[in-house]
């Protein structure tokens, strides 16, 4: 076969437009590129099944470089972009294009090849069909179904964010609607720089295939490489930027993802020529591999034992399911797993995808459960509707739900008041299996200072007069002290303190930042500030989270408050969400105390508490040093 069939092209550009490497589909993907990629590439083939499991293949292929058809073409290219960069004194061009310029003098290229069964394949050539879509629309999604995975149609795009050429070819083979038989068609696409070639200005955009733009539609014509028999889409990632253990990198991400899918039989991958298989029976053998945490930083370790206590909740039956419905939800299931040491947190499913772990935009991050079990929960929706319209409300990475990006100000306020519903449902199904009441009689060391303590064995035979319960003098333990509750900061570099007065940002005190209650727990003696008379209340017909608290502190100071909810085994911090009568920052109340003056705050926090409360306050050291300089 010749490669004469294959021609690059790149659009002309007329208007001289000014297009750099930073293209904003491809960027959307670039700070984790490989999870990113093996994510989109699975969720694209699970919109097209034909049946279930569809089966997915990636598989890392050598080609001669010669095989490549047009490769002249895309040399000379690269050639004249990395002129323009260096002529233009562009940092990042200038790498980019010197890399790729090494890569094509090499022998042979590497490509990803990422190949399905059991889809329909890319429909059709033409304006609205799949693989036009795929291939010459921005910003566009075909799919076949309105709760698909695809709504934006830059999903796409990831797989350019791993080729080091940033070029991709697609080969699918589909039934023909009117005609009832197999049809082939391959094209690539290459995304570069705008350039001038031959005097002409050419967009960054180029297109592989036939003449104007066109895809090759006889597979006698296409490289042998590129060919596919059965009905399917083959991706092919040519410059693929393959680092160590690339194979750990995507069946991390695919079974991170799409774990509900493969526990259900709907999805399947092999990687690298079978050497990993990810099905039902390897899922959980998977998450424990020391092949697949190998390499994995302490903060993504962690990110994936937490993917490990979810499946273990979607999958074990010693989970607890509660089901419920919304009417533009439908039926929404609610999977809870109580275990001792699980890290409290949820996981949003659809379509046999995860999505995301919150509701941040709705008012409800899910990151406080004070008094509640150590438990994991996985919310799936059982409906199409539900789907559809969590769909909606997705962006572009489909790991976050907002309202906003919907374009009507009343499905804005339709969605807003369907998902804090949703919300609210979430967390009482957690709360039936997880809160833990308090029990009629519980042992309390503040009270050994009001009653005595009881009698020892040997006092039951008394020897003489003094042994006389009239007279006896009885020995009070010493009360106990009550450990303090300890403080993090942190950790996930969201600006929110998980359980002491942090800011967010680490370090040590004297660094410059705020110095709160949290980092001098150690000198409480010499920080914090004795309150009289605490009292707190909840406002009869209030808001669960709306709390008054009265005190007199014992000096005058800028101080800080913090609030805990108080637990049997232990406290844990609450967040204040805002204070009349104080300043909040970082769920933490800023005042001014004298000291002898009563002070009233009204309080509320950032989730739903009506139980006991344990008030703190420690001076505010940063406004003490301030005022001393």
């Amino acid at each position: 076969m010749s490669n004469e069939a294959f021609v690059l092209e790149f659009a002309g550009n007329d208007s001289k437009e000014d297009e750099g490497l930073g293209h904003a589909g491809i960027e959307t993907y670039r700070q984790q590129p490989y999870a990113s990629a093996a994510r989109e590439l699975g969720q694209n083939s699970r919109d097209a099944y034909s049946s279930l499991p569809v089966k997915i293949k990636f598989d890392l292929i050598e080609i001669p470089k010669k095989n490549v058809p047009a490769i002249a073409k895309l040399d000379k290219v690269v050639a004249l972009c990395l002129d323009a960069s260096l002529a233009e004194k562009k940092e990042k061009e200038k790498a980019f294009f010197s890399e790729a310029k090494k890569i094509l003098a090499l022998e042979y290229v590497k490509v990803l090849r990422v190949s399905d069964e059991n889809t329909t394949g890319a429909k059709g050539a033409q304006r609205g069909s799949p693989f036009y879509s795929l291939l010459r629309a921005a910003g566009v999604s075909v799919k076949p179904e309105e709760n698909s995975g695809g709504s934006y149609g830059i999903g796409k795009n990831a797989a350019f964010a791993i080729s080091d050429l940033r070029t991709v070819f697609y080969s699918t083979v589909f039934l023909d609607d009117a005609t009832g038989s197999k049809r082939f068609l391959t094209q690539g696409k290459s995304i570069l720089i705008s350039h001038v070639d031959e005097g002409l200005p050419k967009r960054q955009i180029g297109y592989w295939g036939g003449a104007d733009f066109e895809p090759v539609s006889d597979p006698i014509l296409a490289p042998e490489w590129l060919r596919r028999e059965s009905i399917g889409t083959s991706v092919f990632v040519v410059g693929f930027r393959d680092p160590a253990e690339w194979q750990s990198h995507f069946t991390r991400s695919l079974i991170q993802n799409f774990f509900p899918a493969v526990h259900d039989d709907e999805m399947e991958f092999s990687i690298d020529g079978g050497n990993s298989e990810i099905n039902k029976d390897t899922l959980g053998p998977l998450f424990d591999a020391e092949v697949v945490r190998k390499g994995l930083s302490n903060e993504r370790d962690q990110g994936f034992s937490v993917s490990f206590d979810f499946y273990r909740c979607y999958s074990s039956a010693k989970t607890k399911s509660n089901v419920f419905s919304i009417p533009e939800l439908g039926r929404v299931q609610v999977k809870v797993l109580v275990e001792d040491k699980l890290p409290k947190k949820i996981c949003i499913i659809r379509n046999g995808m995860v999505i995301t772990d919150n509701l941040s935009s709705f008012n409800e991050p899910f990151l406080r459960f004070p008094m509640y079990k150590d438990f994991v929960a996985v919310v799936t929706f059982l409906d199409v509707r539900g789907s559809s319209f969590i769909k909606r409300l997705e962006d572009p990475k489909h790991k976050e739900l907002s309202a906003d990006g919907l374009l009507n100000q009343d499905d804005r306020d339709v969605a807003k008041r369907v998902m804090k519903k949703l919300a609210g449902k979430i967390r009482a199904a957690i709360k039936e299996h997880t809160f833990t009441e308090y029990e009629n009689e519980v042992l309390a060391d503040e009270m050994r200072d009001y009653f005595p303590a009881g009698s020892a064995p040997e006092l039951e035979q008394r020897n003489s007069d003094n042994d006389d319960p009239e007279s006896i003098k009885y020995k009070i333990e010493p009360r106990k002290k009550r450990p303090s509750t300890e403080a993090y900061t942190d950790v996930e570099g969201d600006g929110e303190a998980e359980g002491g007065f942090g800011d967010g940002r680490g370090g040590k005190v004297g660094e410059g930042r705020r110095k709160y209650p949290g980092d001098v727990e150690r000198a409480r003696s010499k920080q914090s500030i004795p309150l009289l008379d605490v009292r707190n209340i909840i406002t009869t017909g209030g808001a669960s989270n709306s709390r008054t608290v009265f005190f007199t502190p014992t000096i005058s100071a800028h101080a800080l408050l913090s609030i805990d909810a108080v637990g049997i085994n232990k406290n844990e911090r609450l967040t204040v969400s805002s204070a009349f009568g104080a300043n909040v920052k970082n769920g933490v109340v800023l005042v001014e105390f004298l000291a002898g003056k009563r002070i009233k705050i009204d309080l509320e926090f950032s989730e739903m508490y009506r139980g006991p409360i344990e008030i703190r306050a420690a001076v505010d050291v940063l406004e003490v040093s301030s005022n001393e300089n």
